[in-house]
């Protein structure tokens, strides 16, 4: 059994603080520039979980591969390595000295995760609970790169190969992309296993799935292990593991590889939000529960819509809600907001879109089909935001008209 002290001395020795540094520091950076305004993940956590799955793998992963080789080139070259008194076993000298290396990467990069989720929360997220499978599934990805990259590591021996597998990673991102294109995008997840999909409110991470898929990435890790113990056996002439125990993680890598090919479809790493909905006092409003705190932007906006739309005297009788909420009975119209930062003034838009839909369909085919809509959208759009009716009521009286 490996001592405590055996993995705090490879973690003394190791050569990760210097990446564990940069990796701190990209990430970071790439967390707090991000534009609440625009962003894609930042207030969501779904889909923070989704971003972080694609940085730990395509930016934390090639500071993974960078120690991994240069560790596997260490070993490999056997010159006077520090633990070689202490560890004198191939195998625990691969097992204590990855581990003292993994501390300072996976420390760091769950660093990185932390910091994700914190500034996701403060901009409106819920808890960050749900997206665990997929940080869970970041971390082993990127160790994955750690372990693959010692091996080529052992086998070139020179320091200098550190360039070519560096880029790897963000390199099968690419790739991933064009297979994803291709007739097999089933395949995606396996050149690159990361998720980087965009979900609709009602979609939250489903656990089975990206575990198979975090598995896959264990399997891989633990073959290229066996491989490395293999490789150093043969070249410092140490007894090597038995065939048998060899095959397993490969057979491992196989039966993990078809169970994530065989389940992969467009949003196969999601599930529906089993939160329910999370309606207004009135009824007139409702979002998923994992957005609840976007209800009070759109219930602002439609109460403004409201009350120029009752101005004009026309029953407001439209209700509104997040995709995957609305009913069959052609009074709610579905409101697509962004993860954080909703913007009030958008969400208005396009429920004044929806009344001034409603009230031209009448007169859809008619001689004023071609202005009718554009000319309502105008004048309900300007009574909401300006507070003024002049020309709604015309356009109005045309389309009962019809």
């Amino acid at each position: 059994m490996t001592r405590p002290s055996a993995v705090l001395d490879a973690a003394a020795v190791s050569g990760a603080p210097t990446a564990a540094l940069l990796l701190a520091v990209a990430g970071s950076a790439l967390v707090l520039m991000e534009d609440p305004a625009t962003s894609r993940w930042l207030g969501a956590a779904p889909d923070t979980g989704l971003f972080l799955s694609v940085l730990s793998f395509a930016v934390g992963g090639c500071l993974f591969a960078v120690v991994g080789y240069l560790t596997g080139s260490r070993w490999s070259r056997d010159r006077g390595y520090a633990l070689r008194r202490s560890v004198p076993s191939p195998v625990r000298v691969v097992v204590v000295s990855g581990v003292g290396d993994l501390v300072w990467l996976v420390g760091t990069l769950l660093l990185v995760h932390a910091v994700a989720y914190g500034r996701s929360v403060v901009l409106g997220a819920s808890s960050p609970l749900p997206a665990w499978p997929l940080s869970l599934l970041g971390l082993v990805a990127a160790t994955s790169c750690y372990a693959v990259a010692a091996v080529v590591g052992a086998a070139l021996r020179t320091p200098f190969g550190v360039a070519l597998v560096a880029p790897a990673p963000y390199a099968a991102t690419l790739l991933a992309g064009e297979v994803a294109l291709s007739s097999r995008p089933e395949l995606q997840q396996l050149v690159a296993p990361f998720v980087d999909q965009t979900w609709f409110p009602n979609l939250v991470p489903d656990p089975l799935p990206l575990l198979a898929l975090a598995a896959y990435c264990a399997a891989v890790t633990a073959a290229a292990g066996v491989g490395l113990v293999v490789l150093l056996g043969v070249r410092l002439h140490v007894p090597r593991p038995r065939t048998a125990t060899a095959l397993v993680p490969l057979a491992a890598v196989l039966v993990t590889a078809g169970i994530v090919a065989s389940g992969w479809s467009p949003n196969g790493f999601a599930r529906t939000d089993r939160s329910g909905a999370v309606c207004s006092p009135d009824g007139r409003v409702c979002v998923w529960g994992s957005s609840r705190t976007v209800l009070p932007v759109v219930v602002a906006a439609e109460r403004r819509v409201r009350a120029a739309v009752e101005r004009a005297g026309t029953p407001a009788d439209l209700r509104f809600a997040q995709y995957g909420l609305a009913d069959d009975d052609g009074t709610t119209v579905v409101v697509e907001t962004a993860p954080a930062h909703v913007d009030e003034a958008d969400v208005r838009r396009q429920m004044v879109a929806a009344y001034a839909q409603r009230w031209a369909a009448p007169c859809t085919g008619t001689a004023d089909d071609v202005t009718l809509l554009a000319d309502l959208h105008a004048a309900l759009l300007r009574a909401v935001e300006e507070g003024t009716s002049d020309d709604l009521g015309p356009a109005l009286r045309r389309a009962r008209a019809c």
